[in-house]
């Protein structure tokens, strides 16, 4: 009985409670679907202009929910009037290799310019290659220099004229990753670029492998990762259902083998990171 009374009180509790927040909030949902283009920063490096910096070697695709909770009253707190919860859920597929040293062509030995023993090590380097598929879930809230309320309403002579309206956005995001890296095995077997003499200095490296790196650098990856995402973009009022959408987004992994390739090497502190330039449409149902 006291059982019954208690699981009685706890639902009419949550009713109470579920009651007072939708006389107090409006929650109000919207569908919509990005795709875009990625620079993948990792420990390869990556050809194009800026030092690689403007490189796209992936591409991503994701399903995006938004969510608003806006007060019933509309002079409330501005903070709901310019604020979106957005989750998104989406895949990124990128490659990477070393092809911007131009050796990727040249053979192992090339004698008498060089034996596999003297290989050069930015053509060992070039013989290394990856490529890594994330899922994502990302969630961020947006700021909007606008009031979204206005920008969103269906009825012209509530709406702002203005039909784009910029946001910067601030989230977390938890992946999943696979990155299956591929070196050379003829540079392996044939220990090319080490050394054999007796007294001769290698540095720190496994035989058959670039400068100073070593067969544990290099490693298929399959595991979770999160990240701290930055991003900018706007929203173009397409129709009163249907808004247009620009963004660039960073997001910076607490992961450094999202590649499959962590060298351990003073000048490697940084971890990976991802910037994408997506577009889309948003669909607002309400």
């Amino acid at each position: 009985m006291i059982k019954k009374l208690l699981l009685f009180i706890l639902f009419t509790l949550l009713l109470t409670t579920k009651s007072n927040a939708q006389r107090r909030f409006i929650y109000q949902h919207e569908f919509g679907a990005e795709g875009g283009i990625s620079n993948f920063q990792s420990d390869f490096v990556a050809k194009g202009p800026a030092d690689g910096k403007a490189t796209i070697n992936g591409f991503s695709l994701s399903g995006t929910h938004y969510l608003h909770i806006l007060p019933r009253r509309y002079g409330a707190s501005k903070i709901y009037r310019h604020t979106i919860l957005k989750t998104s859920l989406g895949i990124n597929a990128t490659t990477f290799d070393n092809t911007s040293y131009g050796t990727g062509t040249k053979p192992l030995s090339d004698p008498p310019k060089y034996t596999y023993q003297s290989t050069p090590s930015k053509i060992l380097l070039a013989r290394l290659n990856s490529k890594t598929t994330i899922i994502s879930l990302d969630n961020e809230l947006q700021f909007y220099f606008k009031d979204i309320i206005r920008f969103l309403h269906k009825y012209n002579r509530y709406r702002n004229k203005s039909k784009v309206n910029p946001y910067v956005s601030v989230g977390l995001g938890i992946h999943y990753f696979n990155a299956t890296p591929s070196y050379d095995q003829e540079a392996i077997d044939n220990q090319a670029g080490w050394n054999q003499t007796p007294g001769a200095s290698n540095g720190t490296g496994d035989p058959g492998y670039p400068d100073n790196y070593k067969a544990s650098y290099i490693a298929k990856t399959n595991t979770v990762t999160v990240s701290g995402n930055l991003a900018f973009g706007a929203r173009y009022k397409a129709s009163p259902y249907y808004d247009l959408v620009a963004q660039i987004n960073v997001k910076y992994y607490l992961s450094d083998w999202m590649d499959g390739v962590n060298p351990e090497l003073s000048s490697n502190m940084a971890n990976d990171f991802n910037s994408v330039i997506s577009v889309g449409f948003i669909y607002h149902a309400f």
